[in-house]
C-alpha cells in the first residue's frame, strides 16, 4: 500500500453558495488528503485562492496538527456525523463525507490525525468543478487573489 498523500485541487466555482458573488467563475483551491490506497481522509474546510495559499494551509496544518481542536458533531438534516479540525477558532480541516455512527466518525478522524503528519504533498494541480458545498457547509474564503 502506498503513502498517504495531500492532493491540490484546482476549478471553477459554480452556484457559489456561502462564497462572494464574485467567486462564480473563478478558480479556488482546496487540499483532500487520502490514504495509499486513495480512500479519502479528510479535507480543507475552506476554499483558498491559489495553489502557493494552498500549499501554504498545508504546511501550517501539519505543523500545528498538536494543537487542533477536534469537534464531532451531528447534522440535524442529513443524521450523520461528521468531524471538524479547528485551529485557533478557525475550521481547517473536516471530515470527506457523513458516518451513521458517532465511533465512525472518530475513527475517520483518528486516521487522518495519524496520515496528516506522515503525508506528502503530490505534485501538480487536479482540475475540478466545484459545485455548491463542494468543501461542505463550512465553506468559505480565505485571503483573496
Amino acid at each position: 500500500m502506498g503513502q498517504p498523500r495531500f492532493l491540490v485541487l484546482q476549478g471553477a466555482v459554480r452556484r457559489p453558495r456561502g462564497l462572494p458573488r464574485e467567486a462564480h467563475g473563478h478558480n479556488a483551491v482546496a487540499w483532500r488528503l487520502v490514504s495509499g490506497n486513495n480512500r479519502e481522509l479528510g479535507r480543507s474546510a475552506v476554499y483558498l485562492w491559489g495553489s502557493d495559499a494552498c500549499l501554504e494551509a498545508i504546511d501550517s496544518l501539519t505543523r500545528a496538527l498538536h494543537r487542533a481542536q477536534p469537534r464531532l458533531s451531528l447534522s440535524p438534516d442529513s443524521g450523520l456525523w461528521g468531524w471538524v479540525l479547528s485551529l485557533d477558532g478557525e475550521p481547517v480541516a473536516m471530515s470527506g463525507r457523513g458516518y451513521y455512527r458517532e465511533r465512525e466518525a472518530r475513527y475517520s478522524l483518528d486516521q487522518f490525525l495519524v496520515a496528516a503528519p506522515a503525508a506528502d504533498v503530490s505534485p501538480g494541480v487536479r482540475p475540478v468543478v466545484w459545485g455548491a458545498d463542494a468543501v461542505g457547509s463550512l465553506a468559505r474564503t480565505e485571503g483573496s487573489r
